[in-house]
């Protein structure tokens, strides 16, 4: 027997004002999906383990069979990856997201969903402005990027509490900046 599991992650959104108020996928004419729902078999699973945070990275780990409690290193690890960026022993991945922030207020997690060319231009520059041989900036896509860190002690930086920029839109940074004993380098570099 054959099976497909479909992760519908990243399918859901807000409400569309132009959409007459329902969301993209309240909007979607889905066929194909109703097809299937009607005549395969639907379920639910918790894939995010009790004490962990909400996600994508987490609930796609657990649904690939990973312990997320145990195998859990963020995102930017398998980010660097899929990019072909080959970390050495003291070296992190850091998701580096372009932002918009005005007057220290978060206004847009995605930069207005920059273009990836003109996502190009500003990795360029912070690394001609910040890169060295502990620091470089790798260009992904959009708004989504990856900061190579060489540490002393990479167990040390998995103390560093941060939060997604999607998670605070509307709200003053100031108290969600990294922190940790650690963060100091993170905070410089902001």
């Amino acid at each position: 027997m054959k099976h497909i599991i479909i992760v519908p992650d990243g399918m859901f959104d807000n409400p569309v004002k132009s959409l007459g108020g329902k969301t993209p996928l309240q909007a979607a004419q889905t066929t194909n999906m109703d097809h299937m729902a009607k005549n395969g078999f639907c379920g639910l699973v918790q894939t995010i383990p009790d004490g962990m945070p909400p996600g994508s990275d987490i609930g796609n780990m657990a649904i690939l069979g990973y312990n997320p409690k145990t195998c859990h290193t963020g995102r930017a690890p398998l980010e660097a990856a899929n990019q072909n960026i080959m970390l050495a022993d003291d070296e992190v991945a850091v998701r580096c997201n372009l932002a918009t922030i005005a007057n220290g207020v978060m206004e847009d997690y995605s930069a207005g969903h920059i273009g990836t060319k003109e996502a190009k231009e500003l990795i360029d520059a912070l690394n001609n402005e910040l890169a060295d041989d502990n620091i470089k900036f790798y260009l992904g896509k959009s708004y989504r990027h990856t900061l190579v860190l060489k540490v002393i002690n990479p167990q040390k930086i998995k103390n560093i509490k941060t939060v997604p920029p999607h998670d605070i839109l509307g709200k003053n940074i100031t108290k969600y900046l990294p922190n940790g004993p650690e963060a100091v380098m993170l905070l410089k570099l902001m």
